[in-house]
């Protein structure tokens, strides 16, 4: 579910997601109340993540107490094992244990100040011709959302994308944050979002826009000197 809908399930009505939504367009100042309750939702949703199950279990918890995290994280790796299971039961029989490879090496890909994913921290000597057809599955399946890397910043940016050059981002914070230390929701909650979490936010809110036509999809570009960075397709 997308942020609106994670608002519906919070029991919140119209005018107040309307209200919500509108906080989020505007530069508000970073003492206000406004901000802090924008803050906390948002949050909330990226611990949480968008799957039903997570969210209607632990929407109503308490996330700043350390049980109530504890709980949040048990109801993502039960998750988590059903994922890992549905990959052992649906996956192709050559793909089944190197799906499951990639799927779990995707936190510390992120970790990385990698520009692609790397095959081989999925195994040793890992190659592309291995796992490709791997991460089509995952990805077909819904699991991951793949962001290719684009050869120059000119128009359409489309015509310059690099289909052997990509990163992989979960399709959900819940299940990435499942996968992580169990210190990663109270360091959400109090600090801020790491850049893998942040990133794996933006890729899962833009392609839910994108499934609903709003949105061109994301792109990623590089230049010397320069962060790597979304951009969008036009």
């Amino acid at each position: 579910m997308d942020f609106e809908e994670f608002l519906w399930a919070k029991n919140c009505n119209n005018s107040q997601i309307k209200a919500i939504i509108d906080l989020g367009k505007k530069r508000l100042p970073e003492i206000s109340s406004a901000h802090e309750e924008l803050t906390r939702l948002v949050r909330e949703y990226v611990i949480l993540g968008g799957m039903p199950e997570q969210v209607s279990k632990s929407k109503d918890l308490p996330i700043y107490l350390p049980e109530s995290q504890s709980k949040i994280r048990n109801i993502g790796q039960n998750m988590l094992k059903a994922y890992r299971d549905d990959i052992a039961k649906f996956a192709d029989s050559p793909d089944r244990t190197k799906a499951q490879a990639c799927f779990d090496s995707i936190p510390a890909q992120l970790a990385k100040d990698n520009k692609k994913f790397m095959y081989r921290y999925v195994s040793r000597g890992g190659r592309a011709s291995q796992y490709e057809s791997s991460i089509d599955w995952l990805e077909n399946a819904g699991l991951i959302n793949r962001c290719y890397c684009i050869a120059d910043l000119a128009c359409p940016l489309n015509g310059f994308k690099d289909y052997s050059s990509f990163k992989v981002y979960m399709s959900d914070t819940g299940l990435l944050l499942a996968l992580l230390s169990s210190g990663a929701i109270q360091m959400i909650y109090i600090f801020r979002a790491d850049g893998h979490i942040q990133g794996c936010h933006i890729r899962k809110s833009r392609s839910t826009d994108v499934s609903r036509a709003r949105l061109p999809s994301l792109l990623l570009s590089e230049r010397p000197k320069r962060r790597i960075g979304f951009r969008y397709r036009r």
